[in-house]
């Protein structure tokens, strides 16, 4: 039986549809359920599972060797679900606030409820190892022998790592209010971690990795038509939007004319298999199987037509997103606009957390949690990175004295979009006040993400000249 490794390289190597469906089927379960326990919605979870599968199969020949799959998964899987939450916010407050009302508790173990909102933000800010142990052991549901193959480690380390990853899970949990034991924790993982898949959402996820994959950025396409924030750059997401329109049919009609032809095949293997008196004693047995086999000819040449429409779409959208000067395909519109009159310290759980947060640290003067929101490149100037952290932490000054406390109101720093960058880095594209828009590189660490300061001792950015 071939590990996730050897099913990744032989979907790489040969886009094999048998490979990339028994990963789904492997992992669905795993997808689907963090991103339930987020959105806390079957068919915004359903979106998000389809689009994590697509980002799969356009990103997999970039996956690095040894990574285990499980925790690429979820990590993907954690910051799809926050631009869906982003997106559909209000209405989901909404309608969990008339559910919560007028609903019973649907779930009798104590305190999941309350643990359920919380988990994945939790898992997120785990060390690498120790989220990957929980996630093959609680969320895949394997025995310690299975978790230690997968970590390359005995059964017994394995044990010792899930029993150590409980309690920093533990820990996290405690810091947000949730009172409870690793015990506890665990059982609460065995029993509700993983969620049931809907019926027939595993089938239409492998059926669309071959679409993915031959379209090359369909997945940002995907991502594209199923966000609902258009509050940067009008006209790009205009044109955007008319392509991926047909795309959305297109890849529809194809899947329609892939069913349709595995149900003419199957019909005609049973045709062949009648005998030929049975042939003669219906009459019009062989007229039936004439017109099926020429619609089975005409769906093939309606499928590979279909294929090149979507590879042209694809293209041409590629070419929209090009014509805009900071615009990186891959990347995640976002259009939050952050003013400093409401700057807090939000955590480092996401790129964007992290630039509130250092606006939030700039404007006390805190040299502490500046540095903390920092990660220093190797080689850097010490004595230039000291130096850069004082004047960000001065830089709000001219803003907080009673001559100019009134412009604080007037102040906003818009963040346009969230771009990937080599690994796992992420480019944050945004306009400092009345600056040019300019793209921030942030990186995530143990303790969350944090700027990067380059070799010169100034933050890692690409200023952009023509504004779209």
């Amino acid at each position: 039986m071939m590990d996730d490794r050897q099913l990744l390289a032989r979907y790489v190597a040969e886009v094999s549809e048998e490979a990339f469906a028994e990963l789904t089927r492997r992992h669905a379960g795993l997808v689907y359920s963090a991103a339930l326990r987020q959105v806390r919605n079957e068919q915004l979870a359903q979106d998000v599972t389809q689009v994590v599968f697509a980002n799969l199969a356009r990103q997999a020949r970039s996956i690095p060797r040894g990574t285990v799959l499980a925790g690429w998964l979820h990590r993907d899987t954690r910051y799809t679900a926050l631009d869906f939450i982003r997106a559909e916010a209000r209405r989901v407050r909404r309608e969990r606030q008339s559910a919560e009302m007028n609903a019973p508790d649907p779930d009798p173990q104590p305190g999941w409820e309350e643990i359920r909102p919380l988990l994945d933000e939790a898992l997120t800010k785990l060390a690498p190892a120790d989220r990957d142990a929980l996630l093959l052991r609680f969320f895949e549901q394997r025995d310690f022998a299975g978790v230690g193959e997968a970590l390359g480690a005995s059964a017994e380390a394995a044990r010792k790592r899930v029993d150590r990853a409980l309690d920093r899970l533990r820990e996290h949990l405690v810091k947000r209010g949730i009172t409870t034991t690793a015990a506890a924790l665990g059982g609460a993982l065995a029993a509700h971690a993983v969620e049931t898949v809907p019926a027939g959402l595993v089938i239409s996820l492998a059926a669309g990795s071959a679409a993915a994959a031959a379209s090359g950025g369909g997945s940002w396409l995907s991502n594209l038509m199923l966000m609902t924030k258009t509050k940067i750059v009008v006209g790009t997401a205009l044109v955007a939007g008319i392509l991926a329109t047909p795309l959305m049919i297109q890849q529809q009609a194809l899947a329609n004319a892939r069913a349709e032809q595995s149900q003419l095949q199957a019909h005609l293997r049973e045709g062949r298999a009648e005998s030929v008196p049975a042939a003669r004693a219906a009459p019009g047995a062989v007229e039936a199987a004439a017109r099926d086999r020429a619609d089975l000819e005409r769906l093939r040449r309606e499928a590979t037509a279909l294929r090149a429409k979507i590879a042209e779409c694809s293209a041409q959208a590629q070419q929209v997103a090009a014509a805009s000067p900071w615009h990186k395909p891959g990347g995640i519109a976002l259009g939050d606009v952050l003013r400093l009159r409401d700057a807090r310290d939000a955590g480092q759980a996401t790129p964007a957390a992290t630039l509130q947060t250092m606006m939030w640290a700039m404007l006390q003067g805190d040299t502490n949690r500046i540095a903390q929101l920092v990660v220093v490149e190797e080689g850097a100037d010490v004595e230039h990175v000291k130096k850069t952290l004082d004047e960000m932490a001065h830089k709000a000054d001219g803003l907080r004295d009673g001559d100019h406390a009134a412009e604080i109101e007037k102040v906003e720093e818009l963040l346009l979009e969230e771009q990937p960058g080599q690994n796992n880095d992420r480019w944050m594209v945004w306009q400092e006040m009345q600056q040019p828009v300019v793209r921030v590189l942030l990186r995530p660490t143990d303790t969350g993400w944090r700027l990067v300061i380059g070799t010169n001792g100034e933050p890692a950015e690409e200023p952009i000249t023509d504004q779209p």
